[in-house]
């Protein structure tokens, strides 16, 4: 059964890929940062504009394991379009998780081959060195980096003054504590208006920036 079809979850079910699909859908996003990219699976949601990408992103390339390969590429290039070629896209990763090798060269063909989507930056390290140094503005920023307390703190402080919407992912992961703490001081710090959907799919947080836009 296609995504499309299935009925409506209930809020506390929602996936992050639900919910950025969801938000690029709703929203005119131009411009979007992610913090921890992995595979894609969350930036495929961003870009594509079939619902059926919520499925792909979640069978393909979300269980840690998975690696982007011809055979995803040239199915992402027959079956999905970009919701805007035009995209600026800008992707912070340390590349350190299981299976990384290669993991940049994969995401640009990804984007370049799969949805023929050129407007992107690659910044490659430790996002505590290489977010301060971005100077632009972007639409949405999604939050999926450094799952530590203080990691996270310092990821969604980094990217406060750059993003009219924020989500941050793992806010009730069983094995990361505290991050749904983090991230509504975060809001109340900075008065941002927020909520909170996925409480029992591991939990992902999304926050307006009125301030900034």
């Amino acid at each position: 059964m296609l995504w499309a079809e299935q009925k409506p979850k209930k809020l506390d079910m929602l996936e992050c890929y639900e919910v950025l699909y969801c938000l690029a859908s709703t929203f005119r996003v131009e411009s979007y940062l992610e913090v921890g990219v992995r595979e894609g699976a969350s930036l495929c949601c961003m870009v594509a504009t079939e619902p059926e990408i919520v499925e792909f992103a979640t069978q393909c390339l979300s269980n840690g394991m998975s690696t982007i390969s011809d055979t995803l590429i040239k199915r992402v290039a027959e079956a999905f379009t970009p919701r805007n070629p035009n995209l600026q896209v800008h992707l912070f990763d340390n590349w350190s998780y299981y299976g990384c090798k290669g993991g940049r060269e994969r995401i640009e063909r990804l984007l370049k081959e799969g949805f023929s989507v050129g407007n992107f930056h690659i910044y490659d390290g430790d996002s505590k060195d290489t977010l301060p140094k971005f100077a632009g503005k972007v639409d949405l920023a999604f939050v999926d980096g450094d799952h530590t307390v203080e990691g996270a703190r310092t990821d969604l402080e980094n990217v406060v003054d750059h993003a009219k919407i924020i989500v941050f992912h793992d806010l009730f992961h069983p094995e990361w504590k505290g991050l749904d703490d983090v991230f509504m001081d975060f809001c109340k710090r900075h008065e941002l208006p927020y909520f909170i959907v996925g409480r029992r799919a591991l939990g992902t947080g999304v926050a307006f920036n009125i301030w900034n836009t």
